[in-house]
């Protein structure tokens, strides 16, 4: 994931610059996170099936854009932009 561009997305802020973190609005991103996620609990469940052991896994509900800082890529400009509901 940190040297494919093109298929997980990062954020590009304000002048089109790029950082390093992954961008919320990406499929392949939240595929990606998805697929690990899966993967570290098939582990869990592999070592500790029988006693059930309780892991707690903060899922991340930010991007983590700080600094007044945020995504400016196409896609979540175009969000940004668009209409809102009117309910």
């Amino acid at each position: 994931m940190k040297q494919d561009f093109q298929r997980f997305p990062r954020i590009r802020i304000q002048g089109g610059k790029t950082v390093e973190l992954l961008s919320a609005l990406s499929q392949a991103n939240r595929d990606a996170d998805g697929s690990r996620l899966r993967r570290a609990d098939a582990a869990r469940q592999d070592v500790d099936g029988r006693q059930h052991t309780v892991i707690m896994i903060q899922v991340e509900n930010e991007v983590g854009v700080s600094l007044g800082l945020a995504d400016r890529s196409t896609r979540p400009t175009r969000h940004f932009d668009g209409r809102f509901p009117k309910n």
